[in-house]
C-alpha cells in the first residue's frame, strides 16, 4: 500500500477563530482506493514548543474502521490545550496544530511500533490577546521554523535510524584522531547536546494566574500550511 491508496481530501474546521479554552471540531474526508478491514488511527496534536515534542498535547484521538472504498467522513472533537502545560515564551504568537493519521502494523510486537504514520497535515494557530497593549504581529521566521521542524521530525528520525543500521563495520575502524578531526567533532557534539539540555531545563511553563483566559483567542489558518503523505 502507498500513500496514494489513502489520502485526506478535506478537513473542515468548525471554528477557526475561538477562545483558547473552546473546543473545536475537525470534520475529515478520507478517500480510500479500496476497502480496509483494519481500523485507522487519527490524532490531533497541539505543538507547544517548536523544537521539543515533549510539550506536545494530544487534543483528540480516534480509531476509524472498517474503511470503505471511496469517501469516508468522520468528525473529531478537539479538547482545548492546557495552557499550564505550554512554555511561557511560546504561549502567544504562532504555533502549530497537527492532524496525523496512522495505520496499524499487524506483525509488530512492541507497542510503540504498532502504528505507522501515513499522513500529516499541519495548521498554523495564532494565539492572541486582543486586549493586550503589546500585542504583536506574528513573526514570519517563527512560522518557517515551526513548520519545518514539526513536519519533518519523524521523517528525519527515520532517515537517521536507517543510516545507522546501514553503516558497515569498516567505518567504525577508521584511523583514530586523524588530524584530531574525529575527536574535535565528538567534543563539539557533546557540548551542543549539553547546551540543549540546559536550555530545555530553563523552560518556564505559563503561569495561568497571570493570564485572563476569557480574552485569549486562538486563530487557526483556513488552509493547511503543510501536508505530507508517506509511503507505507
Amino acid at each position: 500500500m502507498t500513500s496514494e491508496g489513502l489520502s485526506i481530501k478535506k478537513i473542515v474546521i468548525s471554528e477557526t477563530d475561538s477562545l483558547f479554552t473552546d473546543k473545536v471540531k475537525f470534520t475529515v474526508s478520507l478517500h480510500s482506493d479500496y476497502s480496509l478491514e483494519q481500523d485507522l488511527c487519527f490524532r490531533v496534536i497541539y505543538a507547544g514548543h517548536p523544537a521539543d515534542d515533549s510539550f506536545d498535547q494530544e487534543l483528540s484521538k480516534v480509531w476509524i474502521g472498517p474503511i470503505t472504498r471511496g469517501i469516508n467522513r468522520f468528525t473529531m472533537e478537539l479538547n482545548a490545550p492546557d495552557p499550564a502545560k505550554v512554555p511561557e515564551a511560546h504561549f502567544y504568537g504562532l504555533n502549530v496544530i497537527l492532524f496525523v493519521g496512522y495505520t496499524e502494523l499487524p506483525d509488530s510486537t512492541e507497542e510503540h511500533e504498532k502504528l505507522q504514520q501515513f499522513v500529516r497535515v499541519g495548521y498554523y494557530v495564532n494565539v492572541v490577546d486582543p486586549t493586550a497593549e503589546d500585542a504583536a504581529e506574528p513573526d514570519g521566521e517563527d512560522i518557517t521554523d515551526v513548520a519545518l521542524i514539526k513536519a519533518d521530525q519523524d521523517e528525519l528520525a527515520q532517515q537517521e535510524a536507517e543510516g545507522a543500521d546501514g553503516e558497515g563495520s569498516d567505518e567504525g575502524e577508521g584511523v583514530e584522531g586523524e588530524d584530531g578531526e574525529e575527536d574535535d567533532e565528538q567534543e563539539e557534539e557533546g557540548q551542543e547536546e549539553e547546551q540543549e539540555d540546559v536550555e530545555m531545563d530553563d523552560v518556564q511553563l505559563l503561569d495561568v494566574t497571570k493570564v485572563d483566559l476569557t480574552q485569549v483567542r486562538k486563530v487557526i489558518s483556513d488552509s493547511p500550511m503543510v501536508k505530507y503523505e508517506y509511503l507505507l
